[in-house]
């Protein structure tokens, strides 16, 4: 699986889509930003916890969301993303990551 894949697979992408393109305006990130920044999150060196990311989303304010099932929704619809990243980049990493890993190994 690619990571094309892994994210055309996602059933609630038109909902996200909607959510993220309503908050753009208020420096959020669109769809396109988000799979970007997932992307840089789970490739990095270190483990950054989505507390500490979640928050970068959305730009200046955290959004209201009308109910506690629209927020569960929305949240978990982010975390799908970042589990599919994280997934298809298990199964084909890209090639700096392999490079990398072989020289901090022979370092």
């Amino acid at each position: 699986m690619t990571l094309d894949d892994a994210i055309a697979d996602d059933d609630n992408l038109a909902m996200l889509d909607a959510f993220l393109a309503d908050r753009a305006e208020n420096d959020g990130l669109m769809l396109c930003d988000l799979d970007g920044f997932l992307t840089a999150i789970a490739i990095g060196p270190e483990l950054i916890l989505p507390s500490e990311w979640f928050p970068l989303i959305w730009g200046i304010n955290e959004p209201a969301f009308e109910s506690a099932d629209d927020a569960q929704k929305v949240l978990g619809a982010v975390m799908d993303r970042y589990n599919a990243i994280l997934v298809a980049l298990a199964r084909d990493p890209p090639p700096t990551t392999q490079s990398y890993a072989r020289t901090m190994t022979a370092i």
